[in-house]
């Protein structure tokens, strides 16, 4: 990537997992606000739609979360191009998401996740922290209202978000007293580009499991597919999950987690007082029994 003086802007924000969805979006609306945008998506393609984008407070810039080198690269090139700045939000979004029964889920299938969805902003926060100390920044991890329900189907991505949730929660009071504040986003369902893969991925888990296999959850998948669907029409648009970050990083005293659409803020509502057995229950209503 070219190199980007970031002098005539204020504050600057950077951004995992910017090729679509809340990503794109969260940078959009901070470059519309006068930041300096720095924008990771993985494939150049999408490098080259952000810039199009025309904003010239937007830099691409090419990254692989799962590799390490990768961001201390990135790291290098944002300490060289500008010495002395720091680095005033940190918004870890890039998130993978693949629907599969537990029963036939492979060791990779929960390394992919664990690598992305966990592993990778840890890697990012520990990287980026100096320069957040500098400038009394804030980390904002995107997690998920889903993980509270145990979302069939989704148990990596579930054990991913709410491993996410606990490591945001010892992070911030490790950081206790430090000029750094570690924030949790949790939308409900997002109409996304993830969404639409999800979905996707659901229909095709016949050609993927034994025939047998397939068979005792063949109904679980058909019901799930249908609650996707209906939940998509009422689905969030990513702006407003933009807009509420842009909001909360420059608050004084911000809350350590917010939900984000009227699902994720009922689940959270409902989450303390529902036993474990009558989460099954409402699933088992919800899917069926087959």
């Amino acid at each position: 990537m070219e190199s980007f003086e970031n002098n005539e802007f204020e504050k600057t924000v950077l951004i995992t997992g910017c090729s679509s969805g809340i990503g794109r979006s969260t940078a959009i609306h901070f470059a519309r606000l006068d930041w300096h945008v720095i924008a990771t998506v993985r494939h150049q393609d999408d490098a080259d739609k952000l810039m199009m984008l025309g904003y010239t407070n937007i830099q691409a810039e090419l990254l692989d979360v799962d590799d390490e080198n990768q961001i201390q690269s990135l790291f290098n090139r944002i300490k060289q191009q500008s010495p002395n700045a720091g680095l005033d939000v940190l918004i870890n979004n890039a998130a993978i998401a693949e629907p599969y029964p537990l029963e036939f889920a492979n060791i990779e299938h929960f390394q992919r996740h664990l690598s992305t969805n966990v592993i990778a902003p840890m890697v990012l926060i520990r990287t980026f922290l100096p320069l957040l100390r500098q400038n009394s920044g804030s980390i904002v991890n995107v997690g998920a209202s889903s993980f509270r329900m145990s979302t069939p189907l989704m148990g990596a991505y579930n054990a991913s978000k709410a491993a996410l949730q606990a490591l945001s929660d010892v992070l911030r009071i490790e950081l206790h007293g430090s000029s750094v504040r570690v924030i949790v986003i949790e939308p409900g369902v997002v109409d996304t580009p993830l969404h639409n893969h999800i979905h996707n991925k659901q229909t095709q888990l016949a050609s993927q499991i034994t025939t047998e296999g397939f068979h005792s959850y063949q109904g679980m998948i058909d019901r799930q597919s249908s609650v996707k669907s209906h939940l998509k029409k009422n689905a969030l648009k990513p702006s407003r999950v933009a807009r509420l970050i842009a909001k909360v990083v420059l608050l004084d005293n911000p809350k350590p987690v917010y939900q984000v659409g009227m699902d994720a803020k009922l689940i959270s509502f409902v989450d303390p007082v529902l036993s474990t057995p009558i989460k099954g229950k409402l699933w088992k209503t919800v899917l069926g029994n087959s």
